[in-house]
């Protein structure tokens, strides 16, 4: 529910019952998002970078998300905005700006 109602990716495909391995779509990116009942780790040691428009999708967020805060200019070139879902695993949504 957080990739589709959250960040507005669409269910493609579901797999499973109930369901365990689902595929989405962000844009033209095709996840796959996997339950693993033997994995113990709160995602705080892994993140995701998807590199979309930032402004759009931040403006579009859903209330509920966690974000650090606006889109930011950083000085490698792109433009950042960070985010976490509900199992504490962390995005970075970037756009170049070179």
């Amino acid at each position: 529910i957080f990739y589709t109602n959250k960040l507005g990716c669409t269910l493609e495909w579901e797999y499973g019952d109930p369901p365990g391995y689902a595929g989405v779509k962000f844009g033209t990116a095709d996840i796959h998002l996997s339950e693993n009942p033997d994995v113990t780790n709160t995602g705080e040691s892994v993140w995701l970078y998807i590199m979309v428009g930032v402004d759009t999708l931040y403006n579009g967020l859903v209330n509920g998300v966690d974000v650090d805060g606006p889109p930011e200019q950083r000085p490698w070139g792109m433009r950042e905005f960070h985010a976490t879902d509900l199992n504490g695993y962390r995005f970075v949504f970037g756009k170049s700006t070179e």
